[in-house]
């Protein structure tokens, strides 16, 4: 499996706080909830910005808001429907800038 991030491409300049995502996955598929009952294949996204969660994410879109001015690093991982990380675990990370 892979995840992939499309938008915010690597080295952009973002202007406003709000910073729309956009990724890929490849090899798994996104459901809509959580549940007890796993699948090697399924689940959904932990999206966090400079190593905090900022949301849960159960599509390939979502706008982190509340973004600070700076350097940033976004990471996007596909994570089981119980929350758990895939062996091995399934990451991508791009950096970008916020300018207001």
């Amino acid at each position: 499996m892979e995840v992939s991030i499309d938008r915010p491409a690597n080295g952009a300049v973002l202007h406003g706080s709000n910073v729309p995502i956009v990724v890929e996955v490849s090899g798994g598929e996104i459901v809509p909830t959580t549940t007890s009952a796993i699948s090697p294949t399924r689940g959904h996204l932990h999206v966090s910005v400079d190593d905090r969660i900022v949301s849960m994410n159960f599509g390939r879109t979502d706008v982190v808001r509340g973004v600070a001015p700076g350097l940033h690093v976004l990471q996007v991982e596909f994570v089981a429907s119980d929350h758990l990380p895939f062996e091995p675990r399934v990451i991508s990370r791009t950096t970008f800038e916020v300018e207001r």
